[in-house]
């Protein structure tokens, strides 16, 4: 006998907001959906509401191709949805998205939305309603506090608004206090911003990013440096799996000392953070770098300076998300066996290569004189060492009249011994720049 067990929904959705989403990467799950509906401006607005930490709201709004009643009803608003082939497109997965992202940061979600009929739709889900009645009940019920957002799609074609109000979740995160309660209101905004331009880079030239009602474009983070005629970049490489189709692409990017800081480590994380596989998912940044436990030499490969140069592009169409493993966030994956293999000799490949551009020996040249010293260059730490093809040393090695391992050992202590610090090192870097 089979017997249904329906989840209570007082206690089901208390579960349902603990999926782990940071305020960021909420919005960016949001965010998916209006580049689902085809939105070609899309705005997140952060309000600080005064003392009253209730009249916070969190909205993000756009110019897609909105939701008619039956669409809000039956579409975005029920929790799951069925599994089933989407457009490329489509961000989506799940059909948790809009709802576990925004109850993940609040307690209150209402989505206001106009559609191709031109009427304005709006629905909410309320926590504390569901909670009260313990049924999976949604709401329509406008309220003064609703009227400036209505306000805003009514004057669009056509669009939706996601509005995210008693946010409990996002002030858990932070002690409140009132007097510093505008902080948090701004973290947020600093942290979408910075979120945006690196998931969502793909899409800047074909989508108007902006913050606070339009008032401050969002500008996109190209990790890869493509437009900097420094950057070393391998032909696009296609990889078939399954019914699928990843594309690779490796980059190996100019010294750190032509960056900005920002510029080469991105809005978030440092240099050693953002070396590595980047992992894309329809165009859309899932994890921006580490190596996934790619191994070299039977050894995973761990962050390390020296590999920062090295960032490798992988993107696959959506299809076979099962096989890597995305999680409902869609912010971490894990790699296919089979993929892996590939990718493994792919980086061993391009390590190599990075490793030829930053191991170098350098002659010092004095008065337009080569001397015997060599400078070199690993991974930008210099040091000085003694040049065994040298004619003059060479010379001397290869006569009789000396003992070739005494000479050798005196040639290393000399290479110990010297004082960096009273060498110019100018004509040898000015070279090593040159040779980059």
């Amino acid at each position: 006998m089979n017997i249904e067990l329906i989840p209570r929904p007082s206690s089901m959705i208390i579960a349902l907001r603990s999926f782990g989403y940071t305020p960021e990467s909420a919005i960016a799950d949001i965010i998916d959906n209006s580049i689902a509906a085809n939105a070609k401006n899309i705005d997140v607005t952060t309000y600080d509401g005064g003392d009253n930490k209730n009249n916070n709201y969190v909205s993000i709004c756009d110019d897609g191709k909105g939701l008619n009643e039956k669409e809000l009803i039956e579409k975005a608003m029920p929790w799951g949805a069925k599994d089933e082939p989407r457009e490329y497109c489509d961000l989506g997965k799940f059909g948790f998205g809009l709802k576990s992202a925004s109850l993940s940061q609040c307690k209150k979600l209402t989505v206001i939305s106009k559609g191709s009929e031109g009427k304005i739709n709006l629905k909410k889900w309320d926590v504390d309603h569901v909670q009260k009645t313990d049924k999976w009940e949604i709401t329509d019920e406008i309220t003064d506090d609703l009227k400036p957002h209505i306000k805003k799609i009514d004057h669009k074609q056509t669009g939706t608004l996601v509005l995210w109000q008693n946010l409990d979740k996002l002030y858990e995160a932070d002690t409140y206090n009132k007097k510093f309660q505008h902080r948090i209101m701004k973290r947020v905004q600093r942290l979408a911003e910075k979120h945006i331009s690196m998931i969502f880079h793909n899409f800047a030239d074909n989508i108007n990013f902006t913050l606070q009602d339009g008032k401050f474009p969002v500008v996109a983070w190209d990790p890869f440096h493509t437009n900097n005629i420094q950057t070393i970049a391998t032909p696009l490489e296609t990889l078939e799996y399954k019914d699928s189709t990843i594309s690779i692409m490796s980059f190996i990017l100019p010294e750190e000392k032509f960056f900005e800081d920002e510029q080469y480590h991105g809005p978030t994380g440092d240099w050693n953070d953002r070396q590595g596989i980047y992992i894309y998912r329809k165009e859309r940044l899932i994890v921006p770098g580490g190596w996934h436990n790619i191994e070299l030499r039977n050894r995973p490969i761990l962050r390390r300076e020296k590999y920062n140069r090295l960032r490798i592009l992988v993107n696959y169409d959506g299809k076979n998300d099962n096989d890597w493993r995305l999680d409902v966030r869609k912010n971490s994956v894990i790699i296919p066996g089979a993929i892996k293999y590939k990718l493994s000799q792919i980086v061993e490949e391009q390590l190599e290569k990075l490793q030829k551009k930053n191991f170098k020996s350098t002659p010092v040249i004095k008065s337009g004189e080569i001397t015997p010293w060599l400078i070199r260059n690993n991974y930008g730490k210099l040091s000085a060492k003694i040049d065994r093809s040298n004619l003059l040393v060479k010379k001397i090695m290869d006569t009789n009249k000396f003992n070739k391992d005494e000479f050798e050992n005196l040639l290393k202590i000399l290479e110990k011994t010297i004082p960096l610090e009273n060498i110019d090192f100018n004509n040898s870097s000015e070279k090593l720049i040159q040779e980059n």
